[in-house]
């Protein structure tokens, strides 16, 4: 564990648990619809329904790709987690671990009534979504956390959004 400055050990941040949950109601809903929507069509006509099955998928793909990044924020909303430290924040998502330094980090917004937290990370396209904590720093309060968020981040050059 690392030591911050506040005297804390490091903080997490995020929720493991409700991040592998969203992922995987996603991928469950996703394969559900897929699977009634082949079978519909295997029912209405058996030997196109795999042509049609494809056309229909490219089909909404193709025109839906312009809302592809407001889709890709939905996507990943609480899905990442890990560990405030005193040089950044280590962090897991669907997609690996990785870590940010304070300095890399343009804006964090909290929302204080669903307890979320949105970084956003220069040169990067998409935000990194952390999902409420109910144990920022073990026993404290999610207070301690967004106070530190708060001070490193506007140390470091960046920007802290506290919402409602």
């Amino acid at each position: 564990m690392y030591e911050i400055a506040t005297g804390h050990a490091a903080c997490d941040i995020g929720n493991r648990r409700a991040a592998v949950f969203w992922q995987v109601k996603l991928l469950t809903a996703f394969g559900v619809a897929l699977t009634l929507l082949y079978l519909a069509l295997y029912r209405l006509d058996s030997g196109f329904a795999p042509f049609l099955f494809v056309l229909i998928v490219v089909g909404v793909l193709v025109r839906r790709a312009p809302q592809a990044g407001r889709w890709a924020v939905f996507l990943t909303k609480d899905s990442a987690y890990g560990r405030v430290t005193e040089l950044g924040i280590e962090y897991r998502t669907l997609f690996g671990a990785s870590a940010i330094r304070w300095s890399q980090i343009d804006q964090v917004d909290y929302c204080s009534y669903t307890g979320r937290i949105t970084m956003f990370i220069r040169d990067h396209s998409l935000p990194i979504q952390f999902g409420p904590n109910k144990h920022a720093v073990q026993g404290t309060p999610e207070p301690v956390l967004t106070s530190l968020l708060r001070k490193q981040v506007e140390t470091f050059g960046g920007t802290f959004v506290g919402k409602r």
